[in-house]
Formats: structure tokens, C-alpha cells, sequence
């Protein structure tokens, strides 16, 4: 059965919990089903530390993906033949990568993020899938039915919509307050050359836990704009299970929890904005390795 490989630190975790993860694949098994129930006993550093391996190795295989086809994935795959609702998610590119390695343990002879079943699995998913379709047409309901946990948080519930499509916990960051100047917009990917403000200083994804939807579909589901809790707004946008903010990762691959009541609303916006000129905003933000170390609550 394919498990989920942690970095080093988290070694104690593989031993403990690797039973929590299940098939990568898998449209009714029994595995997937229960890993609300598993991931709930682990401890709130136990579930950070999942959740920073998951977002890093999603930028890593962003990284890979700029490095073959030269620029960052879209946050929709382009598709003037279908309504917007209909179209594949960004998620989709990302399943060939799911082999990237932590450059920062070691360059290619770092540990990868995921292990190579699960980087095999992945790629067979990415195959099965017809880009030319919509996301729930018949020939993509199974990979739509299809769980990847590379996709999903401890904490957040639930894994499956009441339709048994498989969701997303994690959501593209467009840009703030509606506008798309973020890292990933709906339009062609950016390069990093694009994201003036810097890597570090650029958001790329973040938690969601409202709306969830398919990981398979373009939309609110897997991309969204940030907006700071002091907007008033309808609009959907990022949030974990701890009160007061959620995991994010930025582009350079740096993951961390971001109390967003703490932080400005000038800075929490300018994080997600790729052109701004706001430099070194990470010394301006509320953030940490854990939510514990931010005192938030569930």
C-alpha cells in the first residue's frame, strides 16, 4: 500500500501514524475514509507538521513543472471550449511532480516529499485524466473520485463531497481583494521572474475550510483571492480549523501558520500579491511554525 513519506524531523510520525494515509488512488477504499478519523489523533504540532510537508512538496512540484515547461502552472487549465465552472483545476499539473526532492536537505539528493509509489500513482492518475473534458465529464469522474491526500490538511473535514467527489484543503492564492496579481491567476502561468516582490515575500497556497470542493475543478474550490477578516466581503477565502488564521506556503517554499487577525491588512494582501513592490514583508507578518505558538484555537 503506498504511504505518505515524511522529511527527517517528522521520522517519529512515519513510524506512529503512516496507517493514517492510506492509497494515494482510491475511489471507495476504506483506507481514504478514515483519515479524518486517523489524522484526529494526532496532536496540533503532528497535524503542522503534515500540513507544511503537503504545501512544501506542492511548490517543490511547482518548482519542477517551471523548470520543464518555464513557467509556473496555471491555476485553471485553459480551456476556451468549456464554461469556467467546468474547467480542470491547476491541481491537475502538479500530479507528474509529486517525485520533487527538498532542495533545501541536500539539493537532488534530497528527501522527496512523497515516496515513489505514490509519485508512480500520481502520474498514472495525471494520465488517466483527458484535459480536452470537463472536470465532470465521464471519462474524469474516477480520477474526480479519486483521493489525494497530497491535497488534504489534518483538521479540515470533509474528504468527500455528499456527490463522493474527492476535495481539496488547499487553494491557489490569486491575488488580493479580487484582483488577479498573485503567483497563480486563471490566465497563463507566470515565471518567477514575474514575482518581482520576491519568492520569499509571495504567497502560493494556503488552507481552506469553507466551500470545499473537487480537487479536480477549477474555481473557488483550488484558487482564491485573500481577504483580511477586517474586509467585509462574500467572497470565499482562506482558513484552517485553528481560529485566527491558516497554514500558507510562499513560493520559495517556506511553510508556516499565519495569524491573520495579528497581522495588518496592508501586509496580509501585499503577501499575496507577486508585483507590489513589497519586500521583506516576513518580518512584518504574524506567523510561526505552529498555530499553538501563534495561541490560537480550534
Amino acid at each position: 500500500m503506498p504511504r505518505l513519506t515524511f522529511l527527517p524531523v517528522a521520522a517519529l510520525l512515519i513510524a506512529m501514524h503512516t496507517s493514517a494515509f492510506g492509497q494515494l488512488i482510491g475511489d471507495t477504499a476504506v483506507e481514504t475514509e478514515s483519515l479524518p478519523a486517523e489524522w484526529a489523533q494526532l496532536d496540533e504540532e503532528e497535524m503542522g507538521e503534515i500540513t507544511r510537508n503537503h504545501l512544501r512538496g506542492l511548490v517543490r512540484a511547482m518548482h519542477k513543472y517551471h523548470d520543464e515547461k518555464g513557467s509556473l502552472p496555471p491555476a485553471v487549465i485553459p480551456n476556451e471550449e468549456l464554461p469556467p465552472e467546468k474547467r480542470l483545476s491547476g491541481f491537475v499539473l502538479l500530479l507528474p511532480y509529486l517525485d520533487a526532492r527538498d532542495f533545501s536537505s541536500g539539493g537532488e539528493l534530497g528527501n522527496r516529499f512523497f515516496d515513489d509509489e505514490i509519485a508512480r500513482a500520481a502520474k498514472t492518475l495525471y494520465d488517466s485524466i483527458d484535459r480536452s473534458k470537463a472536470w465532470d465529464d465521464p471519462a474524469n469522474l474516477e480520477a474526480a473520485r479519486s483521493v489525494v491526500p497530497a491535497f488534504l490538511a489534518p483538521g479540515i473535514k470533509p474528504i468527500r463531497s455528499e456527490d463522493g467527489y474527492a476535495l481539496a484543503h488547499f487553494a491557489f492564492v490569486r491575488g488580493a481583494l479580487g484582483k488577479d496579481n498573485g503567483a497563480f491567476t486563471n490566465a497563463a502561468g507566470i515565471t518567477i521572474k514575474d514575482i518581482t516582490d520576491g519568492t520569499d515575500s509571495t504567497l502560493a497556497l494556503g488552507q481552506v475550510d469553507t466551500a470545499l470542493g473537487p480537487w479536480i475543478a477549477a474555481g473557488p474550490a483550488t484558487s482564491r483571492h485573500v481577504y483580511h477578516p477586517s474586509v467585509e466581503n462574500d467572497a470565499l477565502s482562506f482558513g484552517g480549523p485553528y481560529k485566527g488564521g491558516a497554514y500558507f506556503v510562499n513560493v520559495d517554499s517556506f511553510a508556516y501558520f499565519l495569524n491573520t487577525l495579528k497581522t495588518k491588512p496592508e501586509d496580509y494582501h501585499a503577501l499575496a500579491t507577486r508585483s507590489g513592490r513589497e519586500i521583506n514583508l516576513m518580518s512584518k507578518v504574524s506567523r510561526s511554525t505552529t498555530a499553538r505558538e501563534q495561541n490560537t484555537d480550534r
